[in-house]
């Protein structure tokens, strides 16, 4: 009954996918044709927003379906390319509307206007020809539209696979700690409180559902609760209703058939009445408390002692669920434990070849402690025996991998789906910092603010909802906060950096969008490369004429801190080009003057640190 329901689910969940899409379809044609018939560029920008808002609205969607196949992948590659190029053209002609009504305040200015390149019929005429390159491109993926209407129906996202009952490494004291709070007598005449809560938490791919498996089989637990165990997958949808019907089938063995919920609720209280039972329910993403609050109520009708096992990756559902005291952060493997957890996949009782082993040892250093990053490498070296491939493995990174490991990736960016669209964002920019490298937190969240990652609402600053975005991202694994020893210099600067799986979910997810000289090469770079970093170090000395050459015409973020002393650089050159700048950072460089072309960045939002010793020719300018 339970697999029928979600089944249901899926396939309802499928249909409304795809009418959410075709609807989206048919504005987008309806607005394409406004456009062209619009002849006043005022009426044509109006229009142009609103077709901006939608296709954001059809990127969401497509963005956080898991199984989409490689022609709506590329239809959606082509979508976000629009999407920035909408913000270019709304941004430019704000801006010169901005500009040209600050100068009509005086005669003056509008002198000066009739003169120069701000002249009215020449500006229209610019606005013109980038509305008509935006149609161009939106009357291309209209072409393609069949693929939006024929999407694959949706799917639950269900639990994160198990590593393998039988092959539990490294967790007997996790085990005996959790297994310990379950079967605690505790006392809770205080507090009157008859249900407790223990949450497992951690990222995809540590084995939560694997050690919850561990502990539930456990035989002291299954004495404790002799009465009654019962376990519930979860996953992405949290129905109460759907839950407590499920429950109730788990309690008595046998099909529901009543619709009415409050008879189920009588009858699944009638079962626990006089129970001391487990509930585990695995896999939970619900944040909505009031969702919580309607299961629980209905599950607080059995003995003291009674509890409830939780696997989520989010710290927040630990909070809404009650369990805050009793929550453990499932730990990543010693290298050791994954190293034995890696030979067990990929030389299983066999006589393991040492030079094979000793590639092998450094291949699970790519893992992080992440059993199940370990078990799908070993998997995927099992069926060769060849040294040139095992090293090639070696030397490749880790999004670059096979079939098994894309396994690993997948459960990762389950995670990475579930996230609202401005923290999606602001965690593909970190990739545009090199792997294992410390990112302070107030740098990160000024440069997400000046890319419009994340702006002011409501009654919260553009500051503040940055700290709640990277507190979220925090909570959820995404990012790893740095121990305040390890920086002693800047004890009040909160810094961070991702696991190496993260950052190649993140550079996987990002495309070629990110650029930085410690992990990329200059082939890389493309005329869609929108973020770019260079570090100082071994650059060959001509590194901004190769850059430019490979025409990044619409980079946003470009960052260049204590690199002149060793470059040729010539910033005529880069103002000229680089028109659609939103972040410049040139701190430490000992620029003593800017050319006026740096008035060509009418994009800019920040500046850091540009530490310019000599004022006069900017100033004049």
């Amino acid at each position: 009954m339970a697999v029928e329901l979600a089944i249901d689910a899926s396939l309802l969940m499928g249909e409304i996918v795809v009418d959410f899409i075709s609807e989206k379809v048919v504005d987008l044609l309806q607005l394409n044709f406004k456009v062209k018939a619009i002849t006043d560029i005022e009426g044509k920008m109006d229009k142009l927003k609103d077709l901006s808002t939608i296709i954001d609205k059809v990127i969401q969607d497509l963005d956080s379906r898991p199984f989409i196949d490689d022609a709506v992948k590329d239809l959606l590659k082509k979508l976000k390319y629009l999407a920035r190029d909408l913000e270019d053209v709304v941004d430019y002609y704000d801006t010169k509307v901005f500009q040209k009504q600050q100068r009509s305040n005086t005669s003056f200015g509008m002198v000066r206007d009739f003169f120069s390149s701000n002249n009215q019929l020449l500006f229209k005429s610019r606005v013109g020809v980038m509305i008509k390159a935006i149609t161009k491109s939106l009357d291309y993926i209209l072409l393609q539209k069949s693929f939006l209407h024929n999407l694959p129906q949706g799917s639950i996202r269900m639990s994160e696979p198990s590593l393998y009952d039988s092959l539990v490494t490294g967790r007997e004291t996790e085990r005996q700690m959790i297994v310990n709070m379950l079967t605690k007598d505790d006392d809770y005449d205080s507090n009157n409180v008859t249900l407790k809560v223990i949450s497992i938490v951690g990222m995809g791919g540590l084995g939560k559902t694997t050690l919850a498996q561990f502990v539930y089989n456990d035989e002291r637990v299954q004495d404790y609760f002799a009465s009654l165990t019962m376990w519930k997958v979860v996953g992405a949808e949290f129905n109460p209703t759907k839950i407590i019907k499920s429950i109730l089938e788990l309690a008595t063995g046998a099909s529901v058939d009543i619709s009415e919920i409050y008879l189920v609720k009588q009858k699944l209280k009638n079962e626990l009445s006089g129970k001391r039972f487990l509930l585990v329910l695995d896999d939970v993403w619900n944040e909505n408390e009031s969702k919580w609050i309607a299961l629980k109520t209905a599950l607080t009708c059995g003995l003291r002692g009674s509890k409830i096992l939780v696997t989520t990756r989010s710290q927040q559902v630990s909070k809404i669920m009650g369990s805050s005291n009793t929550t453990h952060q499932i730990q990543q493997l010693s290298r050791d434990d994954c190293l034995s957890l890696f030979y067990q996949f990929a030389f299983g009782d066999e006589v393991a070849d040492q030079n094979l082993m000793n590639i092998g040892a450094k291949i699970v250093e790519k893992c992080g402690g992440v059993p199940l990053a370990a078990i799908s490498l070993g998997s995927m070296l099992r069926g060769t025996r060849e040294e040139a491939y095992w090293s090639s493995v070696l030397k490749s990174e880790i999004s670059q991998l096979g079939n098994e490991e894309d396994k690993v990736l997948d459960v990762l960016k389950f995670s990475y789906d579930t996230l609202p669209v401005r923290s999606k964002k602001c965690f593909a920019f970190a990739s545009l910092f090199p792997k294992n490298y410390w990112m302070t937190k107030d740098e990160l969240i000024k440069l997400w603010i000046a890319n419009g990652f994340v702006c002011s609402e409501g009654n919260f600053d553009a500051e503040t909802n940055g700290n709640h975005v990277f507190n979220d991202l925090v909570m959820g694994s995404f990012f790893i906060l740095a121990p305040s020893r390890d920086f002693e210099d800047d004890s009040y600067v909160t810094k961070c950096k991702m696991h190496d799986l993260m950052y190649d979910l993140a550079r996987s997810v990002s495309a070629n969008i990110y650029w930085n000289s410690k992990q990329d090469s200059v082939k890389d770079i493309g005329k869609r490369t929108y973020h770019l970093q260079l570090f100082p170090g071994e650059l060959p000395n001509d590194i901004f004429s190769q850059l430019l050459n490979k025409k990044p015409l619409y980079l946003r973020t470009f960052i260049s801190p204590r690199t002149f002393s060793c470059l040729s650089i010539n910033l005529l050159e880069v103002f000229s080009e680089l028109k659609f700048l939103r972040v410049l950072d040139l701190s430490y460089n000992g620029i003593k003057e800017v050319p006026t072309s740096i008035g060509n960045l009418i994009h800019l939002s920040i500046s850091i640190s540009v530490s310019i010793k000599n004022f006069k020719s900017y100033q004049n300018n």
